[in-house]
């Protein structure tokens, strides 16, 4: 499947930050596995109709206030949303972004309406109330799209040893996370420094 490494990430980073344990935790987003059937549902209908052959949800990010009419769908290819374009009125904007062409995505959290940034601009507004919710979005998505970034486009005037140590840097910030095992990131390191 395209960019599997998505849901490793995801489902790693769960594991090891879930306080609910076998109970998701969280009221304003749900990952993987603990995405609901009848959440998705409606979600394809309202603003997400995505390939169920080709494309697996990762993260939903629900609005509070609208729930399932309004939010952010991860999949492993692309990211919907249906959100406002502006607090104070009612439209919504529907988009659909590849997940590769993603360089910068935060929600900038404050009381009424946090702002979505998208590769640096204001996009849209969501309701997410809880400050530690929007953070730890914000902390997986940037896993994500930090897994995503080939080193090639971040810096593409180093050489061949450089990228290697910028990919054995990479792989200690996702083993950070807890995305990837010690195990994992011992052998990948181990595998990469053999090319040195």
């Amino acid at each position: 499947m395209i960019n599997s490494i998505l849901f490793e990430i995801v489902e790693a980073y769960f594991n090891n930050n879930n306080p609910g344990g076998q109970i998701w935790a969280y009221s304003t987003f749900y990952a993987v596995s603990f995405i609901k059937e009848d959440l998705l549902k409606k979600v394809r209908l309202e603003y997400a109709d995505y390939n169920q052959e080709k494309e697996k949800p990762i993260l939903l990010i629900m609005d509070a206030l609208k729930k399932s009419t309004q939010g952010i769908l991860f999949t492993n290819t692309n990211v919907y949303y249906r959100l406002r374009s502006s607090y104070s009125q009612k439209n919504t904007t529907i988009a659909k972004i590849p997940v590769e062409s993603i360089n910068y995505f935060i929600i900038q959290h404050k009381v009424i309406g946090s702002v979505l940034m998208l590769n640096g601009k204001k996009v849209a507004y969501i309701t997410v109330p809880s400050e530690e919710e929007v953070s730890i979005i914000n902390g997986i998505i940037n896993l994500m799209v930090t897994a995503l970034q080939p080193i090639d486009n971040i810096l593409p005037n180093i050489n061949d040893d450089q990228k290697i140590i910028l990919k054995i840097n990479k792989l200690q910030v996702l083993h950070n996370y807890g995305a990837i095992t010690d195990k994992e990131l011992k052998e990948k390191k181990h595998e990469l420094l053999s090319r040195l």
